[in-house]
């Protein structure tokens, strides 16, 4: 047993050195790791120290191991990063001992992605190739970034190529691509190198609009993908009918592509670009129906003169289905060819196709300009509203500028009660009417029409309402087998109806075989009954029209302007021509050169010669009389007839009444009975005599000689 005295070190006692040979038995042969020396303190026996050195070494062993790992790794990955070493071509036993050698792969041999493969990270270098694909490619990775590469050269997969690219755009050859791309992708842009195929024209490029779950698929401006993502065409300045799937080839029925194309306008879209390429838009059935319909969409542009196709299944005279019609739609640009495959030239049994037309039924609308042709079909251009009369508070259309071609068509335009203030240039080929207005306003109209038939080439018409201010030229190179080139005419059983301030301008030659009854160049007056009856006198009025005609052909009618109707209300035409009026002036006073003309048949007692002065202010003028009668027209050789020549004096009020005195300067008188008297009233010189035969004839021509005219 150990004393354990304390004693302090340096101590000679022999129970402490007996306690120090016990201690040092325990250093030298314990087991134990620590001992209490006889002080109490524990120290470490030799055991202890063993087993220390030993923990110690076995830490730095692997610190040691770890750290060559790491200079192992970071060297290959260095060799990796300094370059690589070919060593030649995929084959077996080629031998890959560093990680930056590598072998070039052949598609054709291997069936894989062609590329420039290295050992992986999991590969044991070094590596001997099998030659056997499925074995080694477990080993082996692509070079660098040439999985990059291969990715971004995918165009196939749509996550991969361009889709992962953030702020590139993704390519596809078509619409249906379009569908098939990826909305997780990183790019969130598309183009379209084409609608269905590449370079077809449609397609454009497009953007992903992620926000947006609930648009419809319009085939155009919105594509609604398989994965529900909405793909929104980036430019929509003017669209065109190839970005909706229009094949353009006149052969495909185009109409569906079209109409969705024109169903983007409930969006706010208002441009759009026919390219000038031909659509078929099948067949046409509907009377006064249309194709393409806009109600109140104002600011249209239609351009890029599409030729509009389409197969006549038309039925009924005159019957029309319009390309594109617009009701109440104000500043408009529209252009259209309208062509039919078939056409009835036999007017008034023709219909087809309508290229243009306006239509008001409940707001006025104005500005609009178009460009129209039509082959085969009805008209280039028409207003469509009723034929009934226009009360004061019916919309209009107005402020109208056009440019039409007709060919083998009925109308190069037709205005009905619609189209005030309207300036334009007609060009016609084998048309029936090349002008026809019907209760307008205000048109400046030149007309270059070539083989006019069957009808009137102009044709001025007052239905229910009034027409005023009409100038038109007319360039008339040839006429076969129709009626009067111009016909200014009322149709009405009212006879409420005026026309007023018409000027026409006609050059005309090549008029060959007109219709009979039709000889005439003018027709001025004529006025029938609603069911299409003649009148042999109206109300209506027809006046302050101006008749100017170049012939360069020796014109050879009877007469040159017909008036078929008496006139009640007196009225002025003026005639810049030389050419015979015909028997009588029905009515009408006619202003030729410097003088004013008037004639009347049957009975002068009752039927005078009526002369509208026009305006001549208070304190009149004079004028030189030239007065002839006859009692009986037959009569050639004058037996009982009076020609007399008078200077009258005119005084008139504001309000057109005065007096009317004559001084007779010369007078030749055969037989007995006739005589001359002048009244005066509403601006109107009225010749009567107190003749009563039914068979007299009576003409008045004035010269005017001076005074305060107007």
């Amino acid at each position: 047993m150990a004393y354990n005295t304390n004693n302090p070190v340096g101590s000679t006692d022999p129970r402490d050195l007996y306690d120090n040979a016990g201690n040092l038995d325990k250093l030298v042969n314990g087991a134990d790791p620590f001992y209490a020396d006889r002080l109490g303190k524990l120290r470490e026996s030799w055991a202890g120290m063993q087993n220390t050195f030993d923990t110690s070494q076995a830490g730095r062993e692997s610190a040691f191991t770890l750290s060559q790992a790491d200079k192992e790794n970071r060297f290959q990955a260095f060799l990796v990063s300094s370059g690589y070493v070919s060593k030649g071509d995929y084959a077996a036993n080629v031998v890959l001992a560093e990680r930056n050698e590598y072998v070039a792969v052949n598609a054709a041999t291997t069936g894989t992605s062609p590329g420039l493969y290295r050992p992986n990270a999991s590969a044991t270098l070094p590596l001997t190739l099998t030659g056997t694909w499925a074995t080694d490619s477990a080993n082996l990775v692509l070079l660098g970034d040439d999985v990059l590469r291969q990715d971004l050269a995918d165009d196939t997969v749509p996550a991969l190529g361009a889709g992962m690219v953030g702020r590139s755009s993704q390519v596809v050859g078509s619409i249906a691509g379009l569908r098939l791309l990826d909305k997780t992708a990183a790019s969130a842009h598309a183009f379209v190198s084409g609608y269905y195929a590449h370079g077809d024209g449609g397609g454009g490029a497009y953007y992903l609009d992620s926000a947006d779950t609930t648009s419809t698929d319009n085939g155009g401006t919105t594509i609604v993908a398989a994965d529900g993502a909405r793909w929104k065409l980036a430019t929509t300045t003017a669209l065109t009918p190839l970005q909706f799937g229009a094949v353009a080839d006149g052969v495909t029925n185009d109409r569906a592509a079209i109409t969705a194309m024109l169903s983007t306008v409930a969006g706010g879209q208002r441009n759009f670009d026919f390219l000038g390429l031909t659509y078929f838009l099948g067949i046409i059935n509907v009377p006064d129906g249309a194709i393409f319909q806009f109600t109140q969409i104002h600011g249209l542009r239609l351009l890029g003169m599409p030729k509009m196709l389409v197969t006549n299944q038309m039925v009924g005279d005159l019957a029309y289905q319009s390309v594109f019609e617009f009701v109440d739609c104000s500043d408009l640009e529209v252009e259209c060819d309208a062509e039919g495959d078939a056409f009835n030239p036999v007017s008034p049994n023709s219909n087809g196709v309508v290229a243009v037309q306006l239509r008001n039924d409940l707001v006025s609308a104005k500005g609009v300009r178009v460009k129209a042709k039509v082959t085969k079909g009805l008209a280039a251009f028409q207003t469509g509203n009723t034929w009934t009369a226009r009360t004061p508070d019916r919309p209009i259309y107005s402020d109208i500028d056009f440019d039409l071609s007709a060919e083998d068509a009925e109308y190069g335009t037709r205005l009905i009660n619609c189209g005030f203030n309207v300036t334009g240039r007609i060009r016609t080929k084998l048309v029936a009417r090349s002008y026809f207005p019907v209760g307008v306003h205000n048109h400046v109209v030149v007309i270059d029409s070539e083989q006019q038939r069957n009808f009137m080439d102009v044709l001025i018409k007052a239905y229910e309402d009034s027409v005023s201010n009409i100038d038109v030229t007319l360039n008339q190179r040839s006429s076969t087998n129709a009626e009067w080139p111009v016909c200014i005419e009322h149709q009405n059983d009212g006879e409420l109806t005026s026309i007023r301030g018409v000027s026409v301008h006609l050059n005309m030659t090549g008029r060959t075989t007109p219709k009979a009854g039709t000889t005439e160049i003018f027709c001025v007056g004529r006025a029938l009954t609603l069911a299409g009856a003649a009148r042999t006198s109206t109300n209506c009025v027809t006046d302050n029209i101006s008749l100017t005609l170049n012939g360069i052909q020796e014109i050879t009618s009877t007469a040159t302007l017909a008036l078929p109707t008496k006139a009640n209300v007196s009225s002025r035409i003026e005639c810049n021509f030389n050419g015979v009026l015909g028997l009588g002036s029905a009515g009408y006073t006619i202003v030729q050169g410097d003088g004013l003309r008037g004639s009347t048949q049957g009975a002068p007692n009752t039927n005078p010669v009526r002369i509208k002065l026009g305006s001549i202010y208070p304190a009149g003028g004079y004028f030189l009389a030239t007065l002839h009668g006859n009692k009986n027209v037959s009569d050639t050789d004058c037996t009982n007839a009076l020609t007399r020549i008078d200077l009258v004096r005119v005084a008139m009020d504001t309000a057109g009444a005065g007096v009317a005195q004559n001084t007779i300067i010369s007078s030749d008188s055969r037989g007995t009975g006739f005589d001359f008297a002048y009244s005066l009233a509403g601006g109107v010189l009225s010749v009567t005599s107190t003749v009563t035969d039914a068979t007299a004839i009576m003409a008045v021509t004035l010269t005017p000689l001076g005074g305060r005219f107007l």
